[in-house]
């Protein structure tokens, strides 16, 4: 008999067993908030990876632009970019888009965050104003730059505090 024919098992039987090889461990990493803010500009609820800092540098300006305008703030801290070691690092923009008043907020609820089955979950507080609140009648569109790990996840879940999902990316290449 043929030598490939009788190794044919064999190689059959251990691919088997790498296939039902056990899942991996959930792992945590360190998520960072970068920055926040309650006018951003984003007329709908939008989320953006961004991995590198020319892209990056032009996305924080154009926040800037649209703080000067609702808020007035001191130049000067348009100047402070966020430092972000891109080698090891990606951002993420979360936006919730156009909202009819104050009372709307969104921020990294937790600042380590998991990694299950290949997707790093992250939580952060997707704030709304309750139904019977009073709250000032002023256009608001809340957004969140998070720094995030550029490896060990293949994509990315953002949840609210309650657990419902909010945007899932698959974020590739990302080596494990």
């Amino acid at each position: 008999m043929n030598r490939c024919a009788c190794l044919l098992p064999l190689l059959f039987g251990l691919m088997a067993g790498c296939s039902n090889a056990a899942p991996r461990l959930a792992i945590d990493l360190n998520v960072e908030q970068l920055w926040s803010h309650t006018q951003c500009g984003f007329v709908e609820k939008s989320a953006r990876v961004i991995d590198n800092e020319h892209v990056f540098r032009q996305t924080y300006f154009q926040l800037g632009q649209h703080l000067l305008v609702g808020n007035a703030i001191d130049k000067s801290q348009l100047n402070d970019l966020p430092q972000v070691d891109w080698s090891n690092k990606i951002v993420l923009l979360l936006a919730m888009g156009q909202k009819p008043s104050a009372g709307y907020a969104v921020s990294l609820a937790k600042s380590k965050s998991l990694v299950n089955n290949n997707v790093l979950s992250i939580e952060v507080n997707w704030q709304q104003p309750a139904a019977d609140s009073f709250q000032a009648q002023v256009i608001t569109s809340p957004c969140l730059l998070l720094a995030v790990p550029r490896h060990g996840y293949r994509s990315i879940s953002v949840v609210d505090h309650s657990e419902s999902l909010i945007q899932r990316w698959t974020v590739l290449p990302a080596p494990l």
